[in-house]
């Protein structure tokens, strides 16, 4: 990991908020169709997995209405939108397979919380999927889900996600996922989030640990900044677990014809596996305060021992300040001055006493 000093704190921001798009929101009628040209994916990409038990078919299209075809088949269609900027796709699409516009208008809000809704003919989710950079800076997206009775539509910022393991076990035919419904399929979505949590968070404490083993050897101003980088990232985290417990929790006592009898098991684990999260989340919070206390401590040990050095050296010269003041007076009678052998001697004394004084700090074990 690399760092630039204490500047790095002033460059360092959690994904918490985009610029621009409360403003971009505010004071327009709920259920406003609101996207932003930034730095997302500008053109929309539609990627299905129409399958079957016995078969799967693969399609990659650019426009919405070339997925229209699958709302009403009689087999399971997952179909991924990446790219979020195009109003007038996002808005067709809503209307052709009847979601709310509430609920597009939270698709376009990445920055909302995860959560979980229930409507007439489908259900909504919300997650975040984290990663971490190289440098171990966090990375944040949000995934939108919906289920409907024969399809899943999954909404993403920008190309790049964790389903590949999903995709491959459908092209395989690997596990239950085909011969299971539309609502194994969303919870194998978000099964694979969660479970990449773990790894953001095995990841952070191999960081969090390596910081802890340098700061008793070198605590320094670049320690202090890793530490509270690594606090806030821990911070943002927990702010984005904390809601999965609620969201899994809805699920398992949703009423939804949805969701099956089946697979009411696997939510069960998913809410089993928010928990852990939020709990070694919690872990490695705490063990980052602690770190922190720790830094403080090392540094006022390290001044402690600095200011000890400095007191024994002032500590030395003070007598000998005091014998070459007497003899630096201007006085014309004084002892000594005049001795065949009274700067050797003077010189004598102030060794021994520097002797004396060391001999003395050293069985006090001062140093």
């Amino acid at each position: 990991m690399k760092y630039n000093g204490l500047k790095g704190i002033k460059k360092f921001r959690l994904p918490l908020f985009r610029k621009g798009l409360a403003s971009a929101k505010a004071f327009r009628p709920p259920g406003s169709v609101t996207t932003l040209p930034d730095d997302r994916q500008k053109k929309v990409i539609i990627d299905v997995m129409d399958y079957t038990p016995k078969r799967i078919d693969e399609y990659t299209f650019d426009n919405v209405r070339d997925c229209f075809q699958f709302r009403d088949t009689s087999s399971i269609s997952w179909i991924n939108i990446t790219g979020l900027t195009d109003a007038a796709q996002i808005t067709e699409l809503s209307d052709y397979f009847g979601i709310n516009m509430l609920t597009m208008e939270d698709v376009l809000n990445t920055d909302h919380r995860p959560k979980f809704d229930e409507f007439d003919n489908y259900v909504f989710m919300i997650i975040k999927m984290l990663s971490l950079s190289r440098d171990g800076a966090m990375l944040s997206e949000q995934v939108n889900i919906i289920m409907g009775k024969n399809y899943v539509i999954t909404f993403q910022e920008r190309p790049g996600d964790v389903f590949d393991p999903l995709r491959e076990r459908l092209r395989s035919q690997k596990g239950k996922v085909r011969a299971m419904g539309m609502d194994y399929l969303m919870y194998s979505l978000a099964d694979l989030i969660m479970d990449n949590y773990f790894v953001v968070l095995e990841r952070l404490g191999e960081h969090i640990e390596q910081i802890d083993i340098s700061l008793m050897a070198t605590p320094s101003h670049e320690m202090l900044q890793k530490i509270y980088e690594f606090k806030m990232q821990l911070f943002y985290m927990r702010k984005m677990c904390w809601p999965l417990r609620e969201v899994s929790g809805k699920i398992l006592h949703s009423d939804s014809p949805l969701f099956t009898d089946a697979t009411d098991i696997y939510f069960r684990d998913l809410y089993d596996h928010s928990i852990q999260v939020v709990d070694t989340s919690e872990t490695l919070r705490d063990i980052i305060l602690g770190i922190t206390d720790l830094y403080m401590s090392s540094l006022s040990n390290r001044t402690n021992d600095v200011m000890r050095i400095l007191t024994i050296i002032a500590t030395l010269f003070i007598p000998l300040t005091f014998i070459v003041g007497v003899y630096g007076m201007n006085f014309e009678y004084m002892p000594e001055l005049k001795w065949k052998y009274g700067y050797p001697g003077i010189w004598a004394v102030m060794i021994l006493n520097t002797i004396i004084l060391l001999t003395y700090f050293k069985r006090k074990k001062w140093f």
